[in-house]
């Protein structure tokens, strides 16, 4: 056996296995750094859709009602549903498919998200 052939053989034997299990590794990193992209951008269309939705329905309906003084509980969960209505039509059916494959619940998601706006608006005296 000459040297060629032993090197030949560790080649098959150590160098391409371990260049395959590098390559699998690599893969598997790209892979999860798209997956947590598309994680990122999905919760940042969910925020900004509830955000819209949270102002809209401040300007069409609670500040009607808040004018009128008849801003009641009644009233704050219909505002919720409302916001909650809208903040879903504004995020595509595809973008709820991936924010329900990131969060699970993707109702009691935007609820949270609405809440959280709903306070911020508050503490920084918009409503």
């Amino acid at each position: 056996m000459n040297w060629n052939q032993v090197l030949e053989m560790i080649i098959q034997m150590l160098i391409i296995p371990l260049i395959a299990y590098g390559l699998a590794l690599l893969r598997g990193y790209i892979v999860r750094k798209v997956k947590i992209a598309q994680v990122e951008s999905i919760l940042l269309q969910a925020t900004m859709a509830v955000e819209v939705a949270v102002k809209e329905t401040s300007q069409v309906y609670v500040d009607e009602l808040k004018e009128k003084n008849i801003f009641d509980y009644d009233a704050q969960a219909q505002a919720l549903k409302l916001a909650k209505n809208r903040a879903l039509q504004i995020l595509s059916p595809a973008g709820q498919q991936l924010l329900k494959r990131a969060v699970g619940d993707v109702n009691a998601y935007i609820q949270a998200l609405i809440e959280a706006q709903v306070r911020d608006l508050k503490e920084g005296g918009l409503q």
